[in-house]
């Protein structure tokens, strides 16, 4: 149990401050955003945790080749995803070129995804 509490932390925090860099862009109220990108994180998080031991076990009978794209694309979301924190609050040039360099990952992903899942032979 201790072993997940710092990761789901970790979630929680980075979606708050995913909510605040949505309201500092649109100028809304920051604690608003912040408490509900938390908010959003930790009812995911319940979620997961219904539902975890399944997830696992399917991952772990997958197999590895047939997760590839999915892990590629999920890089490409968290490079994404950093690139968009960093415009928004540090370097907006820097982080614009990040996100473009994740969006382009993420669609190296999604075919490799789909040609792993869809082949014949299914190794």
């Amino acid at each position: 149990m201790k072993s997940r509490i710092l990761p789901g932390l970790a979630v929680i925090g980075i979606s708050a401050l995913v909510g605040l860099s949505v309201a500092r862009v649109a100028s809304q109220d920051y604690w608003l955003f912040s408490l509900g990108g938390a908010a959003i994180a930790a009812i995911a998080l319940a979620v997961l945790a219904l539902f975890n031991q399944q997830a696992v076990s399917f991952q772990q009978s997958m197999p590895a080749a047939k997760l590839l794209g999915i892990r590629i694309g999920l890089v490409g979301f968290l490079v994404a995803l950093s690139g968009w924190l960093l415009a928004v609050f540090w370097l907006p040039a820097v982080g614009f070129y990040i996100v473009v360099i994740g969006i382009a990952i993420g669609f190296v992903g999604f075919p490799i995804h789909i040609y792993n899942m869809f082949r014949k032979n299914g190794s």
